[in-house]
This record gives structure tokens, C-alpha cells and sequence, in this order.
């Protein structure tokens, strides 16, 4: 499907009142890594979305950056069981 299937998607799920990550993991994380993703992230990622065995978001960088640079990141992320925790 395309944009003017997710909105419809969207809509309709909107009227039911319908909770769960479908705008942070399809449109915010599966789009960007559909636009932007390499070969191998689409082949790994879009199915997990797909199959719903993975739930992502879009990340923003700190404040205090400008441009990515990892030596600026200063927020940790911790392995917590099967998850990370920011």
C-alpha cells in the first residue's frame, strides 16, 4: 500500500479509539527504514514489522548536537532483557 492506505488505516483506527504502536513503529520507524534503510536493514527489519514480532520508533539526537557525531551523545542505553532502555 501507499501514503493514502496508512492514512485510511490511520483514520479508522482513529475512530475506534484503537491503541498501539502502529504510528511509531510502521509510519515513524518501518517508513524511515524503507526510505533510508540499507538492503540488509529492509530484508532484517520490514518483515519483523510486518509479522508484528518487532515495535520501533524514530530517535531524535540530543539538544546540544548539531550534526551527528558520536562522540557527542551523552543519554546511555541499557540491555534490559530482550529490550534496551534509554
Amino acid at each position: 500500500g501507499g501514503v493514502l492506505d496508512m492514512v485510511t488505516l490511520m483514520e479508522e483506527m482513529g475512530y475506534a479509539a484503537l491503541p498501539g504502536p502502529y504510528f511509531s513503529t510502521v509510519i515513524l520507524g518501518g517508513c524511515t527504514i524503507l526510505a533510508a534503510g540499507s538492503e540488509a536493514q529492509k530484508q532484517e527489519i520490514l518483515p519483523k514489522i510486518a509479522e508484528g514480532a518487532l515495535r520501533m520508533t524514530l530517535a531524535r539526537s540530543e539538544p546540544a548536537t548539531t550534526q551527528f557525531n558520536p562522540s557527542l551523545i551523552t543519554v546511555k542505553a541499557k540491555a534490559e532483557g530482550d529490550s534496551w532502555v534509554i
